[in-house]
This record gives structure tokens, sequence and C-alpha cells, in this order.
């Protein structure tokens, strides 16, 4: 009799555990942006772009990527849940870049580099020099589209 019932709360006790393994297989927020953007921007990745060597003590900065209107906003902050890019919008030679961690997120206090990408909007004149508008991060003027252009952004300066 005990061999039958350890059986069965045995049985039980594995499928209760496949079932939670099971239910953890669905979707991931671990990585920065999981959520979908209206935009569909491509998935930010922790750290900085390659090549890219940013000042001491920034918060933000904005890189040219490449000659197709690649852009690179990089954000310092929580590596948990850091600010990227969620929107973008142009009037001009003026882009409004929505940026912001998710609200209701935990975040650590460490502070690590976040790269998000965008494809600067075809309105934009790529001849120009074009402002970044990063919202609470503050703005950014690229005088060149270069690839590599870059300009940062140090808080008290």
């Amino acid at each position: 009799m005990r061999k039958v019932v350890f059986r069965v709360f045995g049985l039980a006790f594995v499928g209760l555990l496949l079932a939670t393994s099971l239910s953890a297989c669905g979707k991931s927020d671990d990585s920065p942006g999981a959520q979908p953007s209206p935009s569909a921007l491509p998935t930010p990745f922790k750290g900085l772009p390659e090549g890219a060597e940013p000042p001491q003590d920034v918060s933000a900065g904005v890189i040219a990527g490449d000659e197709e209107g690649k852009i690179w906003v990089v954000t310092y902050g929580s590596s948990t849940n850091p600010a990227v890019v969620h929107e973008v919008s142009a009037e001009g030679q003026k882009v409004t870049v929505h940026v912001s961690a998710e609200d209701g997120k935990i975040a650590t206090m460490d502070f690590m580099p976040t790269t998000s990408t965008f494809t600067l909007p075809e309105s934009v004149d790529r001849a120009k020099p074009v402002t970044f508008d990063l919202g609470d991060f503050g703005q950014l003027k690229l005088d060149s589209l270069e690839p590599g252009t870059a300009e940062w952004f140090i808080p008290g300066e």
C-alpha cells in the first residue's frame, strides 16, 4: 500500500514539476525592450556598438551607424531595466526619440550601457545636421551623419 501511495504522490509531483517547467518556457522579459514596439524597432542590446568610445560620466549618446541611416542610441543605467528607444518621429531636422525604462519593472542600481538601434526617418535630410531629442536625457546634435560620428550627453555640462 505504501508503494502505491508513494507512486501516486510521486507521479503527481512529477506532473506538477513538468507543468511548472513548461509554463516557464513562455515569453522571456530578460532582454531590454522585450515589449513589442509600434515602430518595429530592432531589439536593443547590452553594451556599446563596436568601436564606440564614450568619454567618462556620460548618460546617453547618439552615434551615426552607417550610410543607410542606421542610428545607435546608447543609454547608461540599470542593466535589468534600461532606458531603450520605444518610438521615433521626425519633423524637419529634429528627430524625437522616445527613450525610457519599462514602468513598474524593477531596476538595479548599476550603471551599464544599453544600445538601441533605429533607421533615420526618410524625411530627414542626411546631408544636413540633425538634432536628436532624447527626452529626459537631453538633446544632441550630429553635424554629420558620417558613420562613427557621435555626440555624448554628460550631465552638468
